[in-house]
């Protein structure tokens, strides 16, 4: 303190006497004697008035600035706090608490996070960056080939086919890229098990009309003599569009597994009621919620079963966290006296009281259909791959989801 004076003391005298001829360093708020200001790159007092700042503002670099609060000039001028601190009564600190997450992420240590169920994307929606072919790698940046899948954040065509020239094709019979990407047959050649040929071994009455030597005898995408393409979930065998033995086929939906397909719980056609899952082949409430009477419900935001089934809030409360409260909070929209989550309740999504169906899930405040990955037990599956679907590992067992991300 009485360094501090002196030099206040002699920088004034000197201004006195017709200028400063010292280099006088600013003090611990930035601030300087006389008329002269602080410098924040060298944190020296130069001759010239700074701002002129009312307390608690102090001037830094010309500027008032309030170093109690200011992440940039924390408890002083140029004392930035690190990366996503704040500065609170003129010390850094990392933040706890957001003031506003958008729907269907978490609040975390201070941040807003997808809780790793995909990337956050412009901080406003989740993507699987790693499986989505609309997001591959990258947020919002797709595969160029709609033949292609997003494995492990990179583009990829299904089996049996390479990537040539931007695109997807079987090498084994494409003439322009017969048996890889630089090989082309010659005018008047076929392309057949990735040879150039003169006449085609396979399909060799071209039933697909198209000139090509397709195996229609397994090919799921050009099957036997009508050159069918097979419907979801099906294989190619001996030239007939089948099932495979795992799952049942039904009419509306091709092949399905009775056991896991809430659309054909048990049977075909026996639909299990909206939002409730199929396992075992019987419908039940999935994960997070309880049944009460015919429906089932998440105890800790529903404001007629709050806490416990039959347990109704009072006229004006609502249910948030299992407990009737005045409000739902900053971020939860209210639905009646309910304080559902619409980003991923499948009762209110995207909004009170818009159910999603059977066979369905809320994922991002819209409604997603759900498949059991037919052939696979864990991801990735390439039977999602075919349906252009992401491979999620569901409470039911392995399942693929028309979504953006997976809702678990």
């Amino acid at each position: 303190m009485r360094r501090t004076r002196a030099l206040l003391f002699l920088a004034t005298s000197l201004l006195a006497c017709g200028g400063a001829t010292e280099v006088f360093p600013c003090d611990f708020e930035g601030r300087c004697p006389g008329l002269m200001s602080c410098d924040p790159s060298t944190l020296t007092c130069l001759d010239g008035p700074g701002a002129s700042c009312e307390a608690p503002d102090v001037a830094c670099g010309g500027d008032c600035v309030d170093v109690q609060s200011n992440a940039q000039h924390c408890g002083g001028c140029n004392r930035a706090c690190a990366s996503g601190q704040s500065c609170e009564a003129g010390r850094c600190a990392t933040p706890t608490t957001c003031a506003f997450c958008p729907p269907g992420t978490t609040c975390i240590a201070g941040e807003c996070s997808c809780g790793g169920r995909g990337e956050l994307c412009s901080g406003a929606v989740c993507l699987d960056t790693r499986q989505s072919a609309l997001s591959c790698g990258a947020c919002f940046m797709p595969c160029q080939d709609t033949d292609a899948f997003c494995r492990d954040g990179a583009c990829t065509c299904g089996q049996g086919r390479t990537a040539c020239d931007g695109a997807c094709t079987d090498t084994r019979f494409d003439p322009s890229h017969c048996g890889d990407c630089t090989t082309t047959c010659s005018a008047g050649q076929h392309c057949d098990d990735g040879s150039c040929v003169a006449t085609c071994t396979h399909n060799a009455a071209d039933a697909c009309g198209d000139g090509r030597c397709w195996d229609t005898a397994v090919d799921p995408r050009h099957c036997g003599a009508s050159c069918d393409s097979c419907g979801t979930g099906q294989v190619c065998a001996a030239g007939t569009c089948a099932c495979p033995t795992s799952s049942t086929t039904c009419a509306s939906d091709g092949c399905v597994d009775v056991t896991l397909d809430a659309r054909h719980c048990g049977g075909c056609g026996q639909a299990c009621p909206g939002g409730e899952v199929c396992q075992a082949g019987a419908c039940t409430c999935p994960p997070g919620t309880t049944r009460c009477g015919s429906a089932c419900v998440d105890l800790q935001t529903d404001g007629a079963n709050c806490g416990g089934c039959a347990q109704a809030c009072a006229a004006g409360q609502m249910c948030s966290g299992g407990a009737c409260t005045a409000t739902c909070g900053l971020i939860v929209q209210p639905c009646g006296a309910s304080c559902p989550d619409t980003s991923m309740d499948p009762a209110h999504c995207g909004g009170c009281d818009q159910p999603c169906g059977a066979g369905e899930v809320c994922v991002s405040m819209s409604c997603a259909e759900v498949r059991p990955a037919l052939g696979c037990t864990a991801c990735p599956c390439a039977a999602c791959d075919e349906l252009a679907q992401l491979c999620c590992a569901s409470p039911a067992g392995v399942v693929c989801v028309d979504g953006f991300r997976c809702p678990w």
